[in-house]
């Protein structure tokens, strides 16, 4: 499969691996883009080409031209008129007020998604958990290539437990706001610098939910947003 030639002005995307689902429908397509993304591998000075895309996903130009519309919309890339779309690049300010307000979000969802939630669902949110912080602790202690499916299970995790609460449009707007997290380096402070502390494990999440405990799924829940957040630039978090 070549590779789209500089005078496409493209930003250059490697060969994609398959995602669970197939490649062939829409979501997949956008946590396909996502991951390239966060893993640094489309230039922001380049133009996203859909070609080049479904090139490399072996989908329609079509599928990619609605993940693009999605991701748009979520505030992850920018069409400029005449000149194609591009990844959006924001402010560190901006980034810390949309974790603000998923912590919020997600909080209410926790809170719905402790009292609703049934045993079948608790096994796959509790196995989720377990994925997420297993893969995280690899990649805290220096293992290559496990950032790509860190991103995915934690995605399928907070998303999951979005939908647990029974409300779409809660979920739909979570969905949208955890994209923006990808424009930022993550773990890294605005010096690039990591900076660690304390944040409730995917586990510790898990137990506050099945306690069936509301107001203490919701608080354990906006805690780890916002530590997430600390550590992703620098800023002190309230509690």
């Amino acid at each position: 499969m070549s590779m789209p030639s500089s005078n496409d002005h493209e930003a250059s995307l490697p060969a994609f691996r398959s995602v669970p689902g197939g490649p062939g429908k829409v979501l997949d397509c956008t946590g396909a883009i996502v991951r390239l993304i966060s893993s640094g591998e489309i230039d922001p000075r380049r133009r996203i080409g859909e070609a080049s895309l479904a090139r490399r996903l072996a989908v329609s130009r079509t599928a990619i031209r609605s993940a693009l519309e999605h991701l748009e919309a979520g505030g992850l890339v920018e069409r400029r008129p005449r000149a194609g779309t591009y990844l959006r690049q924001i402010s560190a300010a901006e980034f810390s007020d949309a974790m603000d307000v998923r912590a919020a979000l997600e909080a209410l969802a926790a809170g719905e998604a402790a009292i609703r939630i049934r045993k079948t669902d608790l096994r796959k949110l509790s196995w989720l958990a377990e994925e997420v912080d297993r893969l995280g602790l690899r990649r805290l202690e220096g293992e290559a290539g496990v950032a790509a499916e860190l991103i995915d299970q934690d995605l399928i995790f907070h998303l999951t437990l979005a939908r647990l609460s029974g409300n779409s449009r809660l979920a739909g707007t979570l969905q949208q706001l955890r994209l923006i997290e990808f424009t930022l380096i993550p773990g890294a402070g605005p010096n690039g610098a990591p900076r660690h502390r304390s944040v409730p494990t995917h586990r510790e999440i898990v137990d506050a939910v099945a306690s069936k405990d509301s107001r203490r799924a919701s608080r354990v829940v906006r805690l780890h947003i916002l530590r997430t957040k600390e550590a992703r630039v620098g800023r002190t978090a309230g509690s």
